[in-house]
């Protein structure tokens, strides 16, 4: 079974904080690019064929 390929260019781009407002804490099938996320508390999210450019963890 082969895992299905991202293609960059055909998600849309979008905010790293879009998972908040998500009631299931998902963020699936995004960009996400030049952001800062440090100190971010998530329990339990679902981040799913997504794409990080430029993403400061901590």
């Amino acid at each position: 079974m082969q895992k299905p390929k991202i293609v960059i260019d055909n998600l849309p781009e979008e905010s790293f904080f879009e998972i908040y407002k998500d009631e299931d804490r998902m963020l699936i099938n995004h960009q996400i690019r030049n952001q800062n996320v440090e100190k971010q508390f998530l329990e339990r999210g679902i981040i799913e064929q997504s794409y990080f450019e430029h993403v400061k963890f901590n």
